[in-house]
């Protein structure tokens, strides 16, 4: 048995008198851009503590560690002399994770970087003027 044909939309010419679908919208230009630039941070947050070190910042050890990690490898950079707080070490942190395209964290004062990564991350705090030592 046989299916009987269905009939055939045409394609050629539109059935309705738009000619898109978005034929009936109308057409608005957007608002004009105005860049307002970002009131100044007074709080008392903005201390010279949370911010980064600047120049010379003082010597690091560099170990890489395999211990307990089920064959994967990290780079911990520990030992920062002057002593660091929790938000400049987050800071480094994120810079070494995003200089190394890889993962890490911040446990006890310390920065873990995963993988083999001890080369960038020494030319990595080089240039951000650490004196790294050790590996």
């Amino acid at each position: 048995m046989k299916r009987p044909k269905s009939p055939r939309i045409p394609t050629d010419t539109p059935s309705t008198p738009l000619a898109t679908p978005f034929a009936a919208l109308e057409l608005k230009t957007p608002p004009p851009y105005s860049a307002k630039p970002d009131p100044p941070n007074t709080s008392a947050n903005n201390t010279a503590s949370n911010t980064p070190l600047e120049g010379k910042k003082g010597t690091v050890l560099l170990r890489r560690e395999t211990a307990h990690r089920h064959g994967g490898t990290v780079i911990a950079v520990l030992d920062f002399s002057p002593p660091h707080n929790e938000k400049q070490l987050q800071l480094l942190a994120a810079d070494l994770k995003k200089y190394c395209a890889t993962g890490g964290t911040v446990k006890n004062g310390r920065i873990e970087i995963q993988g083999e990564m001890l080369a960038p991350i020494k030319s990595r705090l080089l240039a951000l003027g650490y004196n790294p030592r050790g590996c």
